[in-house]
């Protein structure tokens, strides 16, 4: 081995491979949006999922007792069967059973809820679904988006098909769901506090 020559050109190739690893793992993939899921973006999809169907779900139960309004009620009451048939679709893909439980945003509403009746809890109540509804819409739609863009590599692409496949049932119920929600929504009177 020549000490002048073969330790500088090894050095070389070296540190050329160490750099053009180091610029391939901070590229993103074409069409990557920092809002999409990341690696394993369809168990976190499905983490999500299950938590915000589970909120629907309990504020639902309590919409279902404590609302004013009939139509309220019924919304309730449709919300609370469609999501818990969604909350056991979703739970097939997970791979250990998890007991959902409310995120400290759906927690602290519930315990507003609780808190209200009449006109104000039926308001409050649709305003939250509504909101909630749009966010999980979004999601919904990123799911998809993320499952058809970027490298497939790094999941796996049944699963990821099998979840969007998922996805894509359940996305024009929670679009009904909004559309119903903004419509009762309107037709509800101010509330002043």
């Amino acid at each position: 081995m020549n000490p002048r020559g073969g330790v500088p050109i090894i050095a070389c190739i070296l540190i050329l491979t160490i750099a053009a690893s180091s610029s391939a793992q901070k590229q993103s993939p074409p069409g990557n949006d920092s809002t999409l899921p990341e690696r394993g973006g369809s168990q976190v999809f499905l983490d999500r999922a299950i938590e915000m169907s589970y909120a629907e779900v309990q504020l639902g139960e309590l919409a279902s007792k404590k609302a004013e309004n009939p139509r309220v009620k019924a919304y309730a009451e449709v919300l609370v069967k469609d999501h818990s048939a969604a909350l056991l679709k979703l739970q097939k893909f997970r791979t250990e059973v998890i007991t959902p439980v409310l995120n400290s945003e759906h927690t602290k509403l519930k315990e507003t809820l609780s808190e209200k009746s009449g006109t104000p809890f039926d308001r409050e109540y649709l305003d939250a679904m509504v909101a909630d509804h749009r966010v999980a819409i979004r999601l919904f739609e990123q799911q998809i988006i993320w499952n058809s863009t970027g490298e497939s590599s790094n999941r796996n692409s049944i699963f990821d098909t099998d979840v969007t496949r998922l996805v894509r049932e359940l996305l024009p119920t929670l679009q009904e769901h909004l559309e119903h929600g903004e419509q009762i929504q309107m037709s509800l009177p101010q509330t002043a506090d």
